[in-house]
């Protein structure tokens, strides 16, 4: 389940293409604004934080995964207007009970389609399929700007050694309390 919050800023999206052999440079031909497509992200999934080395062995998973099945994608950075949130994400030509699986499967909480008339909604991956319109007009979601260096999308290092210095505390906490207690 999605809260209020998060809808609102998953409302707030732009995309950018990138190309998926090197996604540090912009994809350089504008994108055909394909109907009937889905924007689904490969990063992050369940809305759960993770390294940018972990998000992008998962990104190779589902790349391969979308391959097997015989999906055509795209290659975009999904994020703020500022992108310094963006998650790597696919756009993929299928209906929207396919993309609802699809995202399922890659583990995503929602995902952005793309319907008939270029209106780009927000759908929750649930057994509702709760969706919003996000804007009338495609088009005004695209944009080529500068990624910035960091990114907020991505758990940063220190705090993973932060959670296993925290772990590794407590488990000696753990051992200590029975050693005494003998």
């Amino acid at each position: 389940m999605i809260t209020q919050r998060l809808w609102q800023v998953y409302r707030q999206v732009y995309f950018q293409p990138c190309d998926l052999c090197n996604v540090k440079r912009h994809k350089p031909n504008v994108i055909q604004m394909p109907k009937n497509s889905a924007v689904i992200s490969l990063w992050n999934p369940l809305g759960r934080k993770h390294t940018k080395k972990r998000n992008n062995l998962m990104a190779m998973s589902s790349l391969n995964e979308l391959n097997r099945a015989g999906f055509s994608y795209v290659g975009l950075w999904g994020g703020n207007k500022s992108f310094s949130y963006r998650e790597l994400s696919v756009m993929v030509k299928v209906s929207l009970d396919t993309a609802c699986k699809l995202a399922k499967r890659l583990n995503q909480l929602a995902f952005y389609y793309i319907d008939t008339s270029s209106c780009l909604w927000l759908v929750e991956v649930s057994a509702n399929k709760r969706k919003r319109i996000v804007c009338t007009d495609i088009r005004a979601r695209f944009v080529q700007v500068p990624l910035p260096v960091n990114n907020l999308a991505l758990k940063k290092l220190s705090d993973v050694h932060k959670k296993a210095a925290r772990i590794e505390n407590d488990s000696f906490k753990v051992r200590d309390s029975k050693t005494s207690s003998e």
